[in-house]
């Protein structure tokens, strides 16, 4: 059988993000024997699914230099760990601490770990950093995910336009390994479950639901476009219409705005089937979104930027509906006042996620390029 190991330098479980969700979701799927080590504040009580074995390691959760510096003192204890588990491959989880995930690699290396190393890159961060952050910054987290890709043994993108991205930038080709969707866990949503969830959350209206992150910059700038533009328009012509935003604190308190923060991972399959229409106006960032997928697996009608959609075998007007800036707020309000045609979205959306995003079909096609790289 073989044995994982995977490095992710944030929490995973409970998934309380994307990232969380897509690297517990590689976990689970893998076949073989499974540990994850993650960052966590506290020992977590829960037990993760499908027999992995969880691995805390206690650093100062603000972002800030205590953190940092917290974290590179741990380094060699994680190396340690690693030798303990030796394990037959090792994953390192994400791109935001790709600085971290090549101190590691340097040190694991240095200990004469055989281990086969796969940097799973969730998006092209460099990209991201130079959107966002200081030259510096960005110059470093290029020399460093570049580096990642090179001197790794296996190295992975999302998407072809993210491989395409790493080619460019760095000369390197990463294999594919998609974003995807557990669509057991969305499946087995019932009316009961749905209308809990309505309860809970006091739920009601024609809802549109926007879900993520809203630390994220991208995420954020979504709930800023959706809560200042798209909003105070739409309620005047359809004052039933409630937007309901899951993901963190929203800096916002209007009549028509629902925000939870964030909710357990258990509930968000019956919180999406609650609404009516879904949304993604993202402006920004890489990779491929996981909320799109999430909204199509529980098949909802998606209205999506096609910065939103980047990456995602979706066509436009046949399993969802591209919008820009200006014609967002009539693109949704289409759809709150065609059932008819929101369900017909939904239902072919569903298809794409079965044809293509699930996490069993991706991880067993990983696999294959693993045992493939041995031989």
């Amino acid at each position: 059988m073989e044995r994982f190991l995977i490095i992710a330098f944030y929490e995973v479980f409970p998934p309380a993000s994307g990232a969380a969700v897509v690297s517990y979701n590689c976990a689970r799927f893998l076949k073989g024997e499974k540990f994850l080590l993650q960052l966590s504040p506290s020992q977590c009580q829960m037990l993760p699914e499908d027999g992995i074995k969880l691995i805390n390691v206690d650093v100062p959760q603000d972002r800030n230099v205590k953190k940092v510096t917290g974290l590179a003192w741990r380094l060699p204890n994680i190396v340690n760990r690693i030798k303990a588990i030796d394990p037959d491959c090792l994953i390192f989880e994400g791109s935001s601490w790709s600085m971290y995930h090549l101190a590691l690699l340097y040190l694991v290396r240095a200990a004469r770990v055989k281990s086969i190393i796969v940097y799973h890159a969730h998006n092209v961060e460099y990209v991201l950093r130079r959107q966002k952050n200081s030259f510096l910054v960005a110059w470093l987290t290029k020399w460093a995910e570049g580096l990642l890709l090179k001197k790794t043994d296996l190295n992975t993108a999302v998407s072809e336009i993210d491989a395409q991205s790493f080619e460019r930038l760095y000369g390197t080709r990463p294999i594919l390994l998609p974003n995807g969707v557990d669509l057991e866990r969305f499946r087995a949503v019932t009316p009961e479950d749905v209308e809990a969830v309505r309860k809970r959350y006091h739920l009601s209206g024609k809802l549109v639901l926007f879900m993520g992150l809203t630390a994220y910059k991208p995420n954020r700038e979504a709930v800023e476009f959706l809560v200042g533009r798209v909003f105070p328009g739409l309620i005047t012509h359809l004052p039933e219409a409630r937007l309901a935003v899951i993901g963190g604190d929203v800096g916002y308190e209007k009549a028509w705005l629902i925000a939870p923060g964030n909710i357990p991972y258990r509930d968000i399959p019956a919180f999406i089937a609650a609404c009516d229409v879904c949304v993604a106006p993202i402006f920004s960032g890489s990779g491929t979104r996981l909320k799109i997928l999430e909204y199509l697996a529980a098949s909802k009608p998606v209205v999506s930027t096609s910065k939103g959609a980047e990456g995602l075998q979706v066509e436009a007007g046949k399993n969802i509906v591209m919008a820009e800036e200006g014609d967002f707020a009539e693109a949704v309000e289409g759809l709150l006042r065609n059932p008819d045609r929101a369900a017909k979205l939904g239902a072919a959306g569903t298809k794409v996620v079965e044809e293509h995003y699930s996490w069993r079909r991706i991880l067993a096609d990983f696999q294959g390029h693993l045992t493939m790289g041995r031989e």
